[in-house]
C-alpha cells in the first residue's frame, strides 16, 4: 500500500475519545467536490462511541479504518496511517474538526500545477464547540528568508507529499505534542512551501478542563523547544533561516521552565545545558529561571485546588 502512482490525497484522521464529533470530520471528507481522496482513520483505543460511530460509514470504498486496541499515541497513529496511505499527497485532519468542501480540489490544483512544491498550507478558522466562527487563524504566507524557527506561519490545513515526509525522517515520537512543529521545521529543510489564502480548515475549540490543557500546553512547548533546538543543530553551516545563539538560548530556558512545571527533570536539566551552552553568561537568568517555575506551579495548585 505504499505505491505514489495515484494522483490524490490521504487525508489522515487519528482519534480518540471523540465519538461526539467525529461524524462531522467525516461528512465533511465525503461532502469534498475533489473524488481524488481516500480517508485513513486509526482509533486510538478509545472507550466512547466512537468505533461505533466510525463503523456505520463502513463499507466505503474510499475509507480505511484501523483499530489500536491498547493506546498507542498520536504518533503512531499518524504513522500508522501514512504507512497504509496510497497517494502522493498526505492532509491531516483532526477528528473533531472538519474541512471546507473545496479543500481537497483547492490543495491537489496546486500540487498539480507547481512539482517543486511539497508542503502546501491554507488558512483556517477557529470555532466553538457548535463549529461557529470565533476568530480567524494565524496563518500566513512566510516572508522570503523567513522560518517557523522564529514564528509561527504555517498550520491547518497542513499537506505534504509522501516522499518528502520520507525523506525528512517523519514524525518524531520524542516531541509530544509538538510533532507537527518539528514536521514543519523539517520539511523546510528540503521544499518549497505554498500558503491558500482561503479558509479550508475549521477548528473546533473544545471545553477541556483548564488543569488538563494546562498541562498539555506545557508539554507541547517543551517539545516546540526540543524541536527548534534539533532545527538549530541542522541548519549549523547551511544558508538556511537558523537561531543566533542568543535566540537558542532564550528558545532553551523556555524550554526549561516548561519541562519543569509539568516536572520532566531530565528534560528540564537538559535544556539548561543547552542554554549555558550557547550562552554561558545566561547563567544569570537562574533565578528568574526558578521564580517563573515557582510562578507556574503555585497557578496549577491554584487551579487544582479549584477544582475540587
Amino acid at each position: 500500500m505504499n505505491s505514489e502512482t495515484k494522483i490524490g490525497i490521504s487525508l489522515i484522521m487519528a482519534n480518540r475519545n471523540k465519538g461526539e464529533y467525529i461524524e462531522q470530520a467525516i461528512k465533511s471528507i465525503l461532502k469534498q467536490n475533489d473524488n481524488r481522496w481516500q480517508l485513513i482513520i486509526v482509533d486510538d483505543a478509545s472507550s466512547d462511541n466512537s468505533v461505533e460511530v466510525i463503523n456505520s460509514f463502513l463499507p466505503h470504498s474510499q475509507i480505511i479504518f484501523e483499530r489500536f486496541y491498547e493506546h498507542g499515541g498520536y504518533v503512531a497513529a499518524l504513522k500508522k496511517m501514512i504507512s497504509l496511505s496510497d497517494h502522493c499527497i498526505i492532509g491531516t485532519i483532526d477528528s473533531d474538526d472538519v474541512l471546507a468542501p473545496e479543500a481537497a480540489k483547492t490543495v491537489l490544483s496546486v500540487y498539480d500545477k507547481f512539482p517543486e512544491i511539497g508542503f502546501v498550507y491554507s488558512q483556517f478558522m477557529f470555532c466553538d464547540i457548535d463549529l461557529k466562527p470565533v476568530k480567524q487563524g494565524f496563518n500566513r504566507l512566510m516572508p522570503e528568508g523567513s522560518s517557523n524557527i522564529f514564528d509561527y506561519y504555517a498550520s491547518a490545513f497542513r499537506t505534504f507529499r509522501k516522499n518528502v515526509y520520507y525523506q525528512v525522517g517523519g514524525f518524531d515520537f520524542e516531541i509530544e505534542k509538538a510533532e507537527d512543529r518539528d514536521l514543519i521545521l523539517k520539511m523546510e529543510e528540503q521544499t518549497k512551501f505554498y500558503f491558500i489564502d482561503k479558509t479550508l480548515y475549521y477548528h473546533r475549540i473544545l471545553p477541556d478542563s483548564e488543569s488538563h490543557g494546562l498541562k498539555n500546553s506545557y508539554i507541547s512547548r517543551s517539545s516546540h523547544a526540543l524541536a527548534k533546538l534539533k532545527a538549530y543543530r541542522r541548519r549549523l553551516s547551511t544558508n538556511l533561516p537558523n537561531l543566533d545563539k542568543d535566540g537558542l538560548s532564550k528558545e532553551m530556558w523556555g524550554g526549561a521552565i516548561n519541562s519543569a512545571a509539568v516536572f520532566r527533570w531530565h528534560r528540564t536539566l537538559y535544556f539548561i545545558w543547552r542554554a549555558l551552552i550557547a550562552r554561558p553568561l545566561s547563567v544569570l537568568n537562574t533565578f528568574w529561571f526558578l521564580k517563573r517555575v515557582f510562578q507556574e506551579w503555585k497557578h496549577r495548585f491554584y487551579l487544582y485546588k479549584n477544582q475540587k
